[in-house]
């Protein structure tokens, strides 16, 4: 009994918990027969949450201990920069130091990404081979886990694009290639963003749909909500994870680790504090993702663009961004083999503003679950359901990084709830039909409904 007690006012006290009855139970609510997972939510095979970077170590920094330090902060794959590893040897040379660090690497190929953008103006298909006889040369790498085509294309350039990837996968088949897409907000995409992803789906064989969208805006004195989000953020997301739910394949986003600006070095989007990193984690978490990538590991220079120190500074060393990084990406291991084999069927949004910034692309689910309603402060609650087992969560947090959330789940039946609360098991008990918590700012809660 002093157990419970202890692990109740550890809730508390350090997470705003109100006392609901926990324990460090293994039991949980059973469940319905399973059957296999999901697999199509885990391309690279990682068995949880894929955690990647983006901007690898530059020249001067290429060492086997920047690799390390990825795996020390959870980090599980890496995304190539082909800025960096312009030529072969250095390509091989990152690939060599990341199966040292046991990190799948996708190649970011200079003269593959030179070969493509040729192919934009010219439709030359000796392009098509010779690219093909690039990749050859570090295929059957054991640290090789796919190709990252390109960054950022537009509508125009779909087809084109479609003609090396589908040529990749009957030269390599079985192979696991990316490309990373605009915001769902850019306006000069050529089409909208709905017609985009159907477009892509139907052109490739796409096995995961990435996207980055950087929200964590500057504050502005003049900004009448003073939250500092971008507007779109929300809508976004909703209609990312509504279009790969449809398609049963998975979504990947980047996460703001870094503040950036114009050559005239004033930033547009803040340097994100240890809230901003950890709030951005778990709300694109909560509407699906199952793939997180850090922008940036490795402090690019500035030139067209201003920006701060990223998961490690230009003179290589960790900054207070790779200590929030390496902290919350520990706590979502704890749950995030559940989440990622789990379909994101929708959210709820308790006390959705009304201002367009956080409008969502379907309408929010008002139950779920044994979840009959909602109350409290504004909050966001994915919702999940197990694809083997059929049980049924809620991740929870805060809708901004600045606020904390009083939470209230009105709910049917009795019983324990599981929940994890900074990375640790636990068990919440309902009292007379509702359970309630508060959450504190950059924190979020993950509970079995």
């Amino acid at each position: 009994m002093k157990a419970k007690k202890i692990i109740a006012l550890c809730l508390t006290c350090l997470f705003g918990f109100a006392p609901l009855c926990a324990c460090n139970s293994d039991k949980g609510p059973s469940g319905p027969e399973t059957k296999p997972v999901n697999a199509n939510y885990d391309p690279l095979g990682l068995n949880e949450i894929a955690i990647g970077i983006y901007i690898t170590p530059d020249d001067a920094h290429r060492e086997q201990k920047y690799f390390d330090y990825m795996v020390e902060a959870g980090i599980n794959f890496v995304n190539g920069f082909r800025w960096y590893e312009d030529t072969d040897d250095e390509v091989m040379q990152c690939l060599n130091l990341a199966e040292k660090a046991g990190l799948p690497f996708l190649v970011n190929d200079k003269t593959v990404l030179d070969n493509i953008e040729t192919y934009f103006q010219t439709k030359n298909a000796v392009l098509l081979e010779s690219s093909m006889q690039q990749i050859q040369k570090y295929v059957d790498h054991p640290a090789y886990a796919g190709q990252f085509f390109i960054d950022e294309p537009y509508r125009d350039k779909l087809e084109d694009l479609a003609e090396f990837t589908n040529l990749y996968e009957q030269v390599f088949p079985g192979n696991f290639w990316n490309i990373n897409m605009f915001s769902p907000n850019v306006s000069e995409l050529g089409c909208t963003y709905e017609q985009f992803m159907d477009d892509y789906f139907a052109l490739t064989n796409a096995r995961v749909y990435s996207y980055d969208h950087y929200p964590l805006l500057q504050y502005d004195e003049n900004d009448p909500y003073a939250d500092g989000m971008d507007t779109g953020f929300y809508y976004g997301l909703d209609l990312v994870r509504s279009k790969t739910l449809e398609r049963n394949i998975p979504f990947w986003t980047y996460i703001q680790a870094i503040g950036i600006g114009g050559a005239d070095g004033i930033l547009t989007k803040r340097d994100p504090s240890r809230n901003d990193i950890r709030w951005s984690e778990f709300i694109n978490l909560a509407f699906g993702a199952k793939g997180l990538q850090y922008f940036t590991y490795f402090t690019p220079a500035s030139g067209a663009e201003t920006f701060t120190e990223g998961l490690i500074d230009a003179n290589g060393e960790k900054t207070e961004h790779y200590e929030a990084a390496k902290e919350v990406n520990q706590e979502i291991k704890a749950f995030g083999n559940i989440l990622l084999f789990s379909d994101a069927e929708g959210v709820i949004f308790n006390k959705q503003p009304s201002n367009n910034r956080y409008k969502l692309y379907t309408e929010p689910f008002e139950s779920y679950g044994r979840v009959e309603s909602t109350g409290g402060d504004t909050f966001v609650a994915g919702c999940f359901r197990h694809t083997s087992t059929g049980k049924q969560y809620l991740l929870i947090t805060p809708h901004t990084p600045l606020d904390s959330a009083h939470v209230e789940l009105n709910v049917t039946g009795s019983g324990a709830f599981e929940a994890y609360v900074h990375g640790q098991r636990t068990e919440v008990t309902a009292e007379n039909g509702k359970v309630s918590f508060d959450i504190a700012a950059g924190d979020a809660v993950f509970i079995q409904v």
